[in-house]
């Protein structure tokens, strides 16, 4: 998972803090959602542009969970709300990073993906295993490109959300609701 930090320096957030610090803390959350919205979506076209998608487990479980307490937003594998549950999706970091040579990948896994892979029979998974563990996976990254991609996308939620919330306060003469 990633974690997104947001820092802004705008002169009007210290003075309207102490008129309205809720309204703000809400408008961080509505762009610490959407935020996480585009980020997902980013790292699901990732995973179909870098075609790692044989069952579309993995891109269907992206997602994103925001942490209001400490207004920060975590994107990755198995956040999604309408997560699949049919499987394992725990592989998303090899896909990301790829697997070094050495102990062979979940067979069981294996025997999934080569079934939806181009028709291949299950049975070749053992052979697949063997190959990984020799030979180690390249890594097919979708998630670190996808945050890289929307920071400016991301900065732009963040200003877009505050700017509101502080020109509502502003209307409102500074009274925080």
């Amino acid at each position: 998972m990633i974690e997104l930090r947001i820092r802004t320096n705008l002169p009007e957030l210290r003075a309207v803090l102490a008129k309205g610090p809720e309204r703000l803390r809400r408008a961080i959350v509505r762009g610490l959602n959407r935020a996480g919205e585009v980020v997902t979506k980013a790292a699901q076209k990732n995973l179909t542009r870098n075609r790692s998608v044989a069952s579309g487990q993995l891109r269907a479980s992206m997602g994103w969970a925001v942490d209001q307490a400490r207004l920060r937003a975590a994107v990755g594998p198995g956040l999604a709300a309408k997560a699949t549950g049919r499987g394992d999706v725990n592989y998303g970091f090899w896909v990301e990073h790829g697997r070094r040579p050495g102990l062979p990948p979940p067979v069981r896994a294996l025997r999934q993906w080569a079934s939806r892979r181009a028709g291949a029979d299950p049975r070749l998974a053992y052979a697949i295993a063997a190959s990984i563990a020799i030979k180690g996976t390249r890594p097919a990254p979708f998630l670190v490109p996808a945050l890289q991609d929307s920071a400016s996308a991301v900065q732009a939620v963040f200003e877009k959300e505050l700017r509101r919330e502080l020109d509502a306060i502003d209307r409102e003469g500074g009274r925080a609701r």
